[in-house]
């Protein structure tokens, strides 16, 4: 369902509007980034999808003073 990834969104927020990070999956369509001060994350897919033709992905967060994630690339091995 990845043409519906800001209905995900918005619904999320409508159920816990105090959260102040959303980590969802499913959709296996790496995102990060903040929205209205709040962090927003889907760390993809950890095996490379082949049907999006786009590598496997995991995000790392860092929780402290503030909330950081940075998504990254699983290394292909040869």
């Amino acid at each position: 369902y990845p043409d519906r990834g800001l209905d995900i969104e918005s619904s999320l927020w409508n159920l816990f509007p105090e959260a102040d990070c959303m980590i969802y999956g499913h959709t296996h369509r790496p995102v990060c980034h903040h929205t209205a001060g709040k962090l927003i994350i889907n760390p993809g897919s950890f095996q490379a999808t082949g049907r999006y033709g786009a590598p496997g992905t995991y995000a790392i967060l860092e929780v402290g003073e503030t909330l950081k994630a940075v998504l990254h690339e699983v290394p292909i091995l040869s």
